[in-house]
């Protein structure tokens, strides 16, 4: 399924407005996106399309009996949008988060395993 956005949502006057809206703020200068425009349009942008999912999924399916709270309310968990280059995380290729053992071991025969049948 493909969504498109008007050119108008990525406006700076429109991100700005709706994200300090959005995080219930007067100024976004706190956030980091003052020297970075095209961060601000793109965090305006992915909340106005948040708000906008329900609205769109109601108008293809036929009317249901469950209540969908406000987007204000469905959305208000996210209070807040950081800024953050890569150079500031380390950023691991696959091979080295196997081999460091994050997601899962590498070998699943734990020491226990080895010694229990030998007692």
């Amino acid at each position: 399924m493909e969504s498109r956005l008007e050119d108008w949502v990525f406006q700076r006057d429109y991100a700005e407005r709706i994200l300090r809206e959005q995080s219930g703020v007067a100024e976004l200068t706190g956030f980091g996106l003052d020297d970075h425009p095209q961060a601000l349009a793109a965090a305006g942008a992915i909340v106005h399309y948040l708000r906008e999912i329900p609205r769109a999924e109601t108008a293809l399916r036929p009317p249901m009996k469950t209540w969908m709270p406000p987007a204000s309310k469905r959305l208000r968990h996210l209070d807040r949008v950081r800024y953050y280059e890569q150079h500031h995380a380390l950023v691991l290729d696959p091979v080295s988060v196997r081999n460091l053992e994050l997601l899962s071991p590498i070998f699943t025969r734990t020491l226990a395993a080895r010694v229990v049948p030998l007692l």
